[in-house]
Order: C-alpha cells, then structure tokens, then sequence
C-alpha cells in the first residue's frame, strides 16, 4: 500500500529494499516516520507491504476499531496498535518491519539543500533510493517537487511539450519576487503558453538590509495560487525531457527591457513579443529591470493586484526547520 504523495525514484525495484515473499519470517514491513530507524521506531503508514495473516488482520482491524470511535489520526492509532501487539507478542521482530531510511524515505527527513539545484547530485541521489514520500509537503507543492526530481514517469507529458514561457534572473524582495513571477504568468497566458517555474530566484528579505541567498521559487511564492492561473511544468522540465527523446525545443531569450524604452513601451513591447515569437521555449529576461519602479505604472500595478500571488505557506520539518532549500520568507 502506497500513498498518493508516495513518488519512485525510477532506479529501482519499489520491493528491493525489503523482505522478499520468499522469505516467510515477516508479516508486515513499514516505512520508517522518524530520524530513528530502529525497529521500535514510529512507522508511516503511507508506506507499507503486509501479508494477510491473523496478526496483520487483527492489527487493521483493532486500528479501524478505535478510529471509528475516535476518529483521531490513522497513523497514530496504527503505530499504538501496533506497539501493543509488539509487547504482546504477536507483532514482534521480524514479524513486523521498520525499513531504513536509505531505501524508503521521508520527506521530511531529507536536506535538499544539499543538491536541489545540482542536477548530476538529484542523478545519484535518486539511483541510491527506492522511493520518497512527500510526507508534510501540500497540495500542488507535492507535484512540484516530485516533477522538480525527475520522478515523473510520464512520456507524453515530455515528448508531446507545450508551448512555455519561462521566466529567468528574477531577483529582489519577497514582493519583488512575487510581481515578477505575476507579470510571468500573464505574459504565459496572453501569449498561449505553458508557464515553466524558474529554477530559483535571488532572493532578499530586505533591501535596507540585503542578505541576499538563491532560493526556490516556491519558497517566495504560493504555488498553489500560481496552479490557479494557469498549466505549468517544473524548473527542470527540458532537463528530464531528455531521458524520453532527443530533439531539442526551439529556444528564445527576450529581455523585459533594453534600455531603449520607456517602462510602458517595454512592456507592450514585451507582450507583442511573446505573443509572435514562434520559438517553443520563451525566457523572458528580468535582468537590470528596475523592479522597484514596474508598480509605477499603472496597468501592471492593476495586473500584479489582480493575479492575487501570495508568500507561500511554510513547511516545517520535524526538527523546527523549514522544508525548503536555505528557508522559506516566512521562517
């Protein structure tokens, strides 16, 4: 039994890991919830291989008991249950499992600082797990995230590509940030494209005081508020559209601005750009706009306001950190 925020690496059988069926000494094995892997460690029930034994009945049905009468959290009942029958016998080792976190991990458990932005890092890590689940991580995020891995096994999804438009050298301030990537997704709609996340922004809490780090942009940005305007696909779409075919998209890179223009004639002339160029890929260039002045003007304050972007909501990890690579605005 897997979760739906259970995601496979790809590199690996989903079972090797674990005790084979040929081996009749286990009866249940579960993913491991905490930093403790040990067999009286917590389990996470959104990964699991059970046998239909009397031990492993009595388990679900002593758990669906209590849930019913409390309806508090699944999880919690199972692992109480479950450590009852250890002390009573019937669910000792190795008759129930606490798989390692080398094989079966947890989300939550994992610094993706390490290499979210290193490519041939994702590779290796990827070819040394079976599986991740994107346990603590919501709504659209869990997608996002997974695409962002390459886990994402779809092949139409790659060889049949949209239209995109993405958005690069974005920087500033969280508000900076966010009008940057609202201006994005509307030069992605008005134009007929798929908007492709940008792989990080430099971002800074403060231009009083710049501490300036390179970020994710979904630790600036809600992006379940981004879902809601338009189709998307991850920052590293062409990199993992590699593994299904080997034509290349068409690829443009226009500036916001040259220098040439007024603030106004550039952005009217940014629009009609990426509403003619026929190139596959857009990258719509941020660099040396000067973000402090786009809200000056007053159909892009209008189109900013009415986008309705958000900071993103923080996603804690178990220790008291933050989920996201370097942090989200918010921690």
């Amino acid at each position: 039994m897997l979760d739906a925020d259970v995601y496979l690496t790809g590199t690996r059988h989903p079972l090797s890991g674990m005790r084979p069926l040929a081996d009749p000494s286990w009866e249940i094995q579960f993913q491991c919830d905490w930093w403790d892997a040990s067999q009286d460690a917590n389990v996470n029930i959104g990964w699991y291989w059970a046998r239909p034994t009397n031990a492993v009945r009595e388990l679900f049905v002593r758990s669906a008991e209590i849930w019913n009468k409390t309806k508090n959290w699944d999880q919690a009942i199972m692992n109480d249950v479950r450590s009852e029958m250890v002390k009573e016998g019937s669910l000792t080792f190795p008759k129930s499992i606490v798989l390692g976190h080398e094989d079966y991990v947890n989300a939550m458990l994992v610094d993706w600082r390490d290499f979210y932005f290193d490519q041939s890092r994702v590779a290796d890590w990827n070819n040394k797990h079976v599986m991740v689940h994107y346990t603590g991580i919501f709504n659209v995020l869990k997608t996002v995230i997974a695409k962002h891995f390459g886990q994402w096994f779809v092949e139409d999804y790659y060889t049949q590509s949209p239209r995109l438009l993405q958005p690069i050298n974005i920087s500033g301030t969280t508000n900076q940030v966010i009008e940057q990537i609202a201006l994005s997704v509307h030069l992605a709609k008005t134009s007929g494209r798929t908007f492709m996340w940008p792989l990080g922004v430099n971002h800074t809490c403060s231009l009083e005081n710049p501490q300036w780090w390179h970020a994710t942009t979904t630790a600036v940005v809600e992006a379940r508020l981004v879902e809601a305007q338009i189709s998307w696909v991850e920052d590293t779409y062409l990199f993992n559209r590699k593994r299904y075919t080997e034509k290349d998209l068409e690829l443009t890179t226009i500036p916001f601005a040259d220098g040439s223009q007024t603030l106004e004639q550039a952005w009217y002339s940014l629009i009609e750009k990426c509403q003619t160029t026929v190139a596959s890929v857009v990258q719509v260039d941020f660099f040396q706009v000067n973000t402090d002045r786009l809200r000056e003007l007053p159909p892009i304050r209008e189109l900013i306001e009415q986008m309705g972007l958000t900071t993103c909501q923080c996603v804690w990890l178990p220790d008291g950190g933050c989920w996201f690579p370097h942090g989200c605005v918010n921690c």
